[in-house]
């Protein structure tokens, strides 16, 4: 059975004024669900609030409300066609909204929390169960690939990854010492099973942070340690990027200790 809303309800809902509602009545873009033939009130449905939406959506992209009108006369097909294309607008709309969000996110949280010096002393630390995804092709620290990150994660998650998984803020890379190899990623922070997630499971961590010009003097000496004080060699390494500022970022070294 249909919910009907009211013309003050619909207008809430569609955050639009009621006078704007009448307006579509009155030029033939959107006419309500019914109308009461005593009162004259206009109830409309949530197909009417879809429609709303769609139209709030291309007023915003400059699309006059004649060319709107004309686009919702066509048959169904045409019609189908036209909603298709505005839902993968608005997908890319997100993933643009999610980038510049990714973005600033990162740089507030290490302005305003970040008070490590540019190189502290080594320490161990424990480190909780992280799920993490990889980026296969993302292999650099640069402005540009951490802008790409989120979207290679929920990409190698599949179409519908953002319903089911949600990544931090963060930006790491796993370094393996057995290929040699190193890849970008972000720690789930919700998550379902799924062939592509990994494991890092909570143990201690040889962790010192240092700049980008000093990382591989300070891995080397962080290494030499880790076998000389508790006589083991890690198969992997995880570099946390630290940003300090719009374009600059240090490093936590993270390494795992037997």
């Amino acid at each position: 059975m249909k919910k009907f809303y009211s013309i003050g309800e619909t207008a809430r809902l569609a955050e639009m004024t009621i006078e704007t509602l009448r307006h579509y009545d009155r030029i033939g873009l959107l006419k309500p669900a019914k109308v009461d033939k005593q009162s004259g009130y206009r109830y409309y449905t949530d197909e009417e609030l879809i429609y709303l939406e769609v139209i709030g959506f291309y007023r915003k992209n400059s699309m006059s409300l004649n060319e709107i009108k004309d686009i919702f006369q066509k048959d169904f097909t045409q019609i189908t066609a036209f909603l298709e294309e505005t839902e993968n607008r608005i997908e890319a709309e997100i993933s643009r909204l999610h980038k510049i969000k990714f973005q600033i996110s990162n740089l507030h949280k290490q302005l305003t929390s970040n008070t490590m010096s540019l190189f502290d002393d080594f320490h161990v630390k424990t480190l909780p169960l992280r799920v993490i995804v990889l980026a296969d092709s993302l292999q650099e620290a640069t402005l540009d690939n951490f802008r790409k990150l989120h979207d290679e994660l929920y990409g190698k998650l599949g179409k519908e990854a953002r319903k089911y998984f949600q990544l931090d803020d963060s930006a790491h890379f796993f370094v393996s010492q057995l290929t040699d190899s190193n890849k970008m990623f972000s720690v789930c922070t919700k998550f379902i099973d799924h062939p592509k997630l990994h494991y890092l499971h909570e143990r201690n961590y040889l962790c010192f942070t240092c700049t980008v010009e000093e990382k591989e003097h300070a891995i080397e000496k962080g290494l030499a340690m880790t076998k000389e004080n508790y006589g083991g060699e890690p198969d992997f390494i995880l570099i946390k990027v630290i940003f300090t500022g719009m374009f600059h970022w240090k490093y936590e070294i993270q390494i795992p200790l037997p």
